[in-house]
């Protein structure tokens, strides 16, 4: 609030840039990002933990840095490279567009909304995060299953698509065990609140 008081004399610039800033101070006036924060954040998570399981587990920095720490932000982006490489079949062997960029949009969707998640501002954004990813999940299954009871995936091109890695059983299986591990997660970090 101060620096909107401040910001009068100054250019349109960096009035924008301190108002765009003020979400970003917490509340003694410290930036969020500074080493000054960053060690309240660490002795709030030592003076409460269950409150601050969240900001603790998304601390720990790029989730790739160490990818044992995060198995399910792992698998659903293994899961999404699979997923590209089978849109890109489908176009490709059997001018199949539309469902093609559904199954897209769903099943790499995932990922990015565990990724986002894992730099939540609160629980509930976690939360709301996760549950967006779990329905995404959820609508990945139901492509992947409407393809092959379409019969638009023949026998023949199963087998095609498990010499390739990519095939639908192994699809339908990762999508249903991602999206039971959400559904895990939604349900635990609620019940925790």
């Amino acid at each position: 609030m101060e620096n909107q008081s401040n910001s009068k004399g100054n250019s349109k610039d960096s009035s924008a840039v301190q108002s765009n800033n003020k979400d970003s101070k917490d509340s003694k006036g410290n930036s969020k990002d500074s080493p000054k924060s960053n060690s309240i954040v660490q002795s709030s998570i030592r003076d409460n933990p269950k409150d601050n399981s969240i900001v603790q587990s998304s601390s720990k920095g790029n989730p790739k840095d160490n990818p044992k720490d995060n198995p399910i932000a792992d698998k659903s982006f293994d899961f999404a490279v699979r997923i590209v490489k089978f849109s890109k079949w489908l176009r490709q062997e059997h001018k199949e567009y539309e469902l093609a960029s559904q199954v897209l949009r769903s099943g790499t969707s995932i990922g990015a909304n565990i990724a986002e998640a894992q730099y939540a501002q609160s629980k509930p954004d976690f939360i709301s995060k996760m549950h967006i990813a779990l329905k995404e999940a959820s609508e990945t299954a139901y492509w992947l299953r409407l393809i092959v009871a379409a019969g638009i995936v023949s026998s023949e091109d199963m087998k095609s698509l498990d010499a390739k890695s990519l095939g639908m059983k192994s699809l339908q299986n990762d999508a249903s065990e991602i999206t039971k591990i959400l559904a895990s997660i939604v349900k635990t970090s609620k019940e925790s609140m």
